[in-house]
């Protein structure tokens, strides 16, 4: 788990320490399962208010959260203050009444886990909105529509506390129902045989991206910041080597942060190398998490090539002969093809007084290029920490379809949808990736995954892949849809960016069981609690037909 120390790494650097030897922990399977963090624990009752228009009047919630045996790094916080803070969503509030409580138990401590306390936020609206859209009579997604905050009125503080910067959410709305064909569903629903049922699931969210701002984390009681550092070199070959404080776990931090170098500097992306979490090369950097990397670290990142081109052309004008003020850099003319001409003191103008030969001459000589620069500057460095003024907010929504069959329990997803609203995208590739494992993710914790403990003895009964069900490839849909909108990038860093790895595992419970639900609305099921595995479905499908008898 990257966010927290486990009592096996302090002692092992203590050990290291004093008998001056490499070592290593390497715990079984089993051991992991009885030892490592778990997440996403509560119990909640919630109450949403609407007026004679469908509008939300108000929502008051009670939760209890599971914080295990002990009180771990982050647990309380992001089943509190990240939890609560999203219980707004897309939706005007006016008045929110929020009151989490934690609670010991004899299970493992919960901490973050992918999404971090949004899922919990996301999922307890959204059901509220289906089973309010039931009892009204209301579309489902005209209930949504009627309450989504308008872009007109961003930036928009809401009932919850954040103040949303920017956020078309109407517009990302329409674009899923259309992608997913919502309008034509009812239509698709018919059953292929009696045995089958088939629904529709939708889910709003919004997620706290880009963590985030120092202020927030000393308010909260953090004794440190939550800044990143970036460092640029360039070695008298022109090669180009970023440090950042970050950490990649298989991301692809290195190809999205040598794309940003290669943009603003105009340089080749194979002259780059990247270093992260380096301790004994960068002394700053909180690392990754919080859907953080390239909002908050790739900020800082575009602050040191600033504070690089700054320096190059103080360089350039010594080099030229001219002021620092009468020096260009374009990154159009950097050196991707044959190290052409980087800083420039632009062509005198047809009125100068200069000849016309002597313009020429002057312009030709006039300019020098990124390995000049490098060569000349004797260690051509900069750095810079990005401090973000505030989070990003990143949204969506997502669409589920689903079947199941009846006298099993079983449910197949025939189709998902999901648009969502990440920013300025760098790499398309790399963020469809990590949406569709988001999902994936946000999938398997609605459909198999769960830390049993028998109640009597407090045993753990889920203590190998054996007995915990992760999602596998025949889990996931056959149809799969999934749009970025870059309509509103986020007007606090300098990329636009929000974050996108934890997108899919907010929205992907929620939009399941909000189907399954659908799906077995006419047999009389109002209520499923996760996962949904085949024999709690069936189960609660048996439980309606006796009471019915």
């Amino acid at each position: 788990y990257k966010g927290k120390h486990y009592p096996e790494e302090i002692t092992l650097a203590w050990a290291a320490r004093r008998l001056r030897l490499p070592l290593k922990w390497t715990a079984t399977r089993s051991e992991s399962f009885l030892s490592d963090l778990q997440g996403r624990d509560h119990t909640t009752t919630a109450e949403l208010a609407l007026d004679a228009d469908g509008r939300f009047a108000a929502l008051r919630v009670d939760t209890l959260v599971n914080l295990g045996a002990y009180v771990s790094t982050m647990g309380s916080s992001i089943s509190s203050a990240v939890y609560s803070s999203l219980l707004s969503g897309m939706y005007r509030t006016p008045v929110l009444f929020a009151e989490v409580r934690g609670i010991f138990t004899n299970t493992l401590p919960t901490d973050a886990y992918r999404g971090a306390g949004r899922p919990e936020a996301c999922y307890l609206v959204e059901r509220l909105i289906d089973q309010a859209a039931r009892e009204l009579n209301i579309d489902r997604a005209e209930l949504r529509r009627r309450n989504l905050i308008p872009v007109s009125a961003m930036p928009y503080a809401t009932s919850a506390g954040p103040v949303y910067d920017c956020g078309d959410f109407a517009r990302v709305f329409e674009r899923a129902l259309v992608l997913a064909d919502y309008a034509g569903f009812e239509a698709r629903r018919s059953e292929p045989s009696p045995n089958i049922a088939r629904g529709l699931g939708l889910a709003c969210y919004v997620e706290t991206s880009g963590v985030g701002p120092s202020k927030f984390a000393r308010a909260g009681g953090s004794r440190v910041g939550l800044s990143e550092h970036a460092e640029i070199s360039v070695a008298q070959d022109g090669r180009i080597t970023a440090i950042l404080g970050t950490q990649n776990h298989g991301q692809g931090h290195e190809t999205v942060f040598a794309q940003i170098l290669a943009d603003k500097l105009g340089v080749a992306i194979d002259s780059i190398d990247i270093v992260e979490g380096d301790t004994a090369r960068i002394a700053q950097g909180t690392g990754t998490f919080g859907s953080r990397s390239i909002a908050v670290g790739g900020s800082a990142l575009v602050g040191a090539v600033l504070g690089l081109i700054a320096e190059g052309k103080v360089v350039a004008a010594r080099l030229l002969g001219v002021s620092v003020d009468e020096v260009a850099f374009d990154p159009e003319n950097g050196f991707n093809a044959g190290f052409s001409a980087g800083f420039t003191v632009p062509r005198p103008s047809a009125s100068s007084s200069q000849s016309t030969e002597s313009s020429q001459s002057i312009s030709s000589s006039r300019s020098v290029s990124f390995i000049d620069i490098a060569r000349a500057s004797q260690g051509w460095r900069a750095s810079a920490e990005f401090d973000p003024a505030s989070f990003a907010f990143s949204n969506g929504v997502h669409l589920c379809a689903v079947e199941v069959t009846r006298d099993t329990g079983e449910i197949r997803i025939l189709s998902y949808t999901a648009v969502d609203d990440v920013g300025n995208v760098i790499n398309p590739m790399i963020v469809e990736g990590q949406l569709h494992g988001g999902v994936a993710q946000g999938l398997g914790q609605a459909l198999k995954e769960a830390c049993v403990y028998d109640p009597a003895s407090g045993q753990l009964l889920s203590g190998s892949f054996l007995d915990y069900g992760l999602p596998r490839a025949h889990d996931m849909p056959a149809r799969f849809i999934d749009e970025t909108d870059e309509s509103q990038p986020f007007t606090l860093n300098p990329l636009g960016a929000k974050g996108a790895g934890e997108a899919g595992t907010i929205a992907a419970p929620a939009a399941l069981v909000s189907a399954v639900l659908d799906a077995l609305c006419a047999a009389g099921v109002r209520d499923l609690q996760m996962p949904l595995t085949p024999a709690r479905v069936w189960a609660a499908l048996q439980a309606d037909k006796r009471s019915s008898q």
